[in-house]
């Protein structure tokens, strides 16, 4: 049987969520604000690494967004990356 009341909990986890994703937007962290950072990084240098990418992050947060975000590049076809050989850095080429 389903109970049609509010977990307690779950209510302080969705407002830590909703609260957590506004301070993020506030902050530049969002996921739309760093795809839109990324993808003008990505028109400005055509080919560049991952590595290097990720160096210029400032937390561990931003490394987090970042390595989402290119994955959803790669998945809409934004992006490609190679890596030529085991642990080699991997190279980001834009197609926007």
């Amino acid at each position: 049987m389903i109970n049609n009341e509010l977990n307690p909990k779950l209510i302080r986890v969705a407002l830590y969520i909703r609260v957590s994703g506004e301070e993020q937007k506030i902050k530049g962290l969002s996921l739309e604000s760093q795809r839109e950072r990324l993808e003008a990084y990505a028109r400005e240098h055509k080919t560049f690494s991952f590595r290097k990418l990720l160096e210029k992050q400032n937390s561990k947060m931003e490394v987090i967004v970042t390595f989402l975000i290119i994955l959803e590049l790669m998945k809409t076809g934004k992006i490609n990356i190679s890596q030529e050989n085991i642990f080699d850095d991997i190279m980001i080429t834009s197609n926007v």
